[in-house]
Parts: C-alpha cells; structure tokens; sequence
C-alpha cells in the first residue's frame, strides 16, 4: 500500500475552460444528449426530437419537437421537460411541430417568423431554479426562463420584405435577418433598450417577429458566435419587452414583436478566454503530450 504522493516532473493537468464555443464540452454534451433523447421519448412519446444548443452552452436554448395529439399537448410536455432533471436548469425551450428540425436553427427561426404569436404563444416562468453558471439575473441560482410554443400546425404567416434599417443606421451595425423575420442587430448597452422600443413599434419591421440587439464583439453573420452571445446574456423576466403589453386582471397580456436585449450589461463576468502564450506553448508540446 502506498503511503507517499507521487507526481511526474513538468506534468500536464488536463483541464477545460468555460467560454466562447466550440470547447471540450461540446462534443460530451452532444454525445450525453444523442444518448438520453431515447429515454426521454419513453416518458414522452409525443416528442419525437429534442435538441439543446452546443453554442449557447446547452442550458440555455433548447428546441423540442412535438407531435401534438390533443389541444395543448405541447404546452404540457414544455412544462413537463422544464422541471426534467438535469433538463430543469435549461433557460430557453422553444417547441416546433414534429415536421421542423430542432437542430436546424435557421428552420427554428422561420417557425416563430411565420407562427409566433406572445399572445397565446409565449409563457415566461419567474424565480424557478437557475443554472449555477448563469449570471445574467445578477442572483446565484435565481432567475427566469421563457417557452416558445410554435408546435401548433396553424397555416404559416405571410414573410413581408426585409426591413429596412436605414434611419438607425447611426445606431445598428451588423445585422442578420434569420427565417425571415427574426433580426439580430449589433448596437451599445446603453442604446439598447429605447433601440429595440423604437424598433418594435415601427412600420418599417412589421415582417419581423423577433428582434433581438447583441453587442459589437458578437458577429451576427457567425452562427456559432451569435447564438453564444445571444443566449449567453440575456434573461427573460429583465431583458425581453413587447410591442404592447398590458395587465389582464392578474395575467400579464403581450401582443406584436418581441425584443431581446441580448447586450454586454454591467456587471457580467468576462469571457473566460486561452492566453496567446500558454495556447501557443500548448501547440509547441502537443504530440509529447500524447505520449
């Protein structure tokens, strides 16, 4: 039996970092999921496909598609995966019809531009269990979490011409328009809020369902990196607003589009990033590590 504590000289701790994908855990998520999607269809026989997304860091956006068999089905079977484990922490769950990919985001997209109606398609959950890792709500384990119901098979809503961004040029810069109708812009913290209640209430975005501001180091044009810093920096009940909203009695009543203020807030931790020198060391010793 051993009784000392032996290492090897120069030895190599093998770690991972959490920070902009893709990282190592992008291939342990995918593989986790692929695997335990199965079991999940047992206990939900009306989900035919569940995908969470590797580049929002799993937790934060995940897309089910659902075969309604009764009115409402999916709305169950949303809550239902909300309060599912380890699926409890996720923070984003949109539901699709069982004819849309739920790993093809740009399908996801046109789903809401052509079906999304807040009315009677959105449903925001206040102070339920957070992702210790999520710190856009400012409280450690405290936050909110939104489902977008776009499984019904209702006829698909007209895709109006692009819009046209020209008068805030000034205060927009990169900007992808996904699925036709939802719009990513780049614009500043501080602009963000007033941008995106300017923008809601104009003519010239009425084709756009969702419109969602992320800040100037995030290229909407890169899918990996949009969704990472859409999803990574946003949180429901603090940063989402509508076109109209109102109070019906005790129920909160939202109509039109919807904005995302998905901008670098005060107070949000840097990304965790490799330092040039120790990566580009790493890359000098990489096969003597594998020895």
């Amino acid at each position: 039996q051993s009784k000392s504590v032996s290492r090897r000289r120069d030895a190599v701790y093998p770690a991972t970092i959490v920070g902009p994908p893709p990282l190592e855990d992008a291939t342990l998520g995918d593989a986790v999921q692929q695997m335990l999607t199965p079991l999940l269809k047992l206990m939900h026989p009306e989900v035919r496909s569940l995908w969470s997304y590797m580049e929002t860091g799993f937790h934060n956006l995940a897309v089910a598609s659902v075969a309604n068999r009764y009115t409402r089905e999916a709305r169950k079977t949303g809550l239902a995966l909300l309060g599912e484990g380890q699926f409890s922490l996720t923070k984003c769950l949109v539901l699709v019809d069982e004819h849309t990919d739920p790993s093809d985001f740009k399908a996801v997209a046109h789903a809401i531009s052509t079906r999304f109606d807040p009315s009677d398609d959105f449903l925001l959950i206040p102070h339920p269990a957070y992702d210790s890792l999520d710190f856009t709500s400012g409280t450690t384990h405290k936050g909110s979490k939104m489902l977008i119901d776009v499984s019904r098979l209702k006829p698909d809503g007209p895709l109006r011409p692009p819009p046209d961004l020209s008068k805030w040029a000034d205060r927009i810069g990169k900007h992808v328009l996904i699925g036709g109708g939802v719009l990513v812009f780049q614009t500043q913290t501080q602009l963000a809020r007033r941008l995106l209640a300017e923008l809601l209430q104009s003519p010239d975005l009425s084709g756009v369902r969702l419109a969602v501001a992320v800040s100037d180091d995030i290229d909407p044009a890169d899918p990996t990196r949009m969704l990472w810093g859409w999803f990574t920096r946003f949180e429901p009940a603090r940063d989402i607003q509508f076109q109209h909203a109102e109070m019906r009695g005790v129920v909160p009543h939202w109509e039109g589009k919807m904005g995302i203020d998905a901008t670098f807030k005060p107070g949000y931790p840097a990304a965790l990033t490799l330092d040039p020198a120790a990566e580009k060391e790493a890359e000098r010793l990489w096969d003597t590590y594998l020895k």
